[in-house]
């Protein structure tokens, strides 16, 4: 009789755990459509702030002339060493791909070129690059002429350019603009002094 009762209390107890976790099993599939939309809308939420990061159209960095060199002296041609100093104005990194550039010299063409250096610029950081450009024998000639007629008292250069961004489309134009004294200037003559 002992060993009757001990077996049907033992199937009561089996009985009601597989209800409670029959229960819990439908709790959680109550519960399911609630944790599958708050999830959705999260990946949603991410997903915007993702594309409207992506968005955000970058400030072209700014690019200056540090150095002149020339690499090369040719009868038709002429190559030239540029260091280029480029700051990143923005809060996010920015991946260079590539650049074109052109030089001007008394608002004339001077030398062009173009590059396909990787560059990666830090937030508000600055990197220094080197970049080759060549020129034509005119435009030096043209130089020359005004130098021998004495009409220059300075190089004024203008640097043009357009840089392409990893995984964006377009290019962002940037410029630059400095000028270099030819002749020292004037000095000024002593003022005799009172004793």
């Amino acid at each position: 009789m002992a060993q009757a009762f001990s077996a049907g209390c033992s199937k009561r107890t089996t009985v009601a755990l597989a209800a409670r976790r029959g229960h819990g099993d439908t709790a959680h599939m109550k519960r399911w459509p609630q944790v599958r939309g708050m999830m959705v809308l999260l990946m949603t939420l991410l997903g915007a702030a993702g594309c409207a990061r992506l968005g955000v159209r970058p400030e072209p960095p700014q690019v200056t002339l540090i150095g002149l060199q020339l690499v090369e002296m040719g009868l038709f041609e002429q190559h030239y060493r540029l260091r280029l100093r480029l700051r990143n104005p923005n809060d996010f990194p920015l991946a260079v791909a590539g650049m074109q550039y052109a030089l001007t010299v008394n608002e004339q063409p001077f030398a062009t070129g173009v590059s396909d250096q990787r560059i990666d610029v830090k937030p508000y950081g600055t990197v220094v690059m080197e970049v080759d450009v060549f020129s034509s024998l005119d435009s030096v000639l043209a130089q020359l002429r005004r130098l021998e007629q004495g009409s220059l008292d300075r190089l004024q250069y203008r640097l043009t350019g357009k840089v392409s961004l990893v995984g964006r489309p377009g290019r962002l134009a940037f410029a630059f603009q400095g000028e270099v004294p030819l002749r020292a200037p004037a000095r000024v003559p002593d003022v005799p002094r009172a004793y």
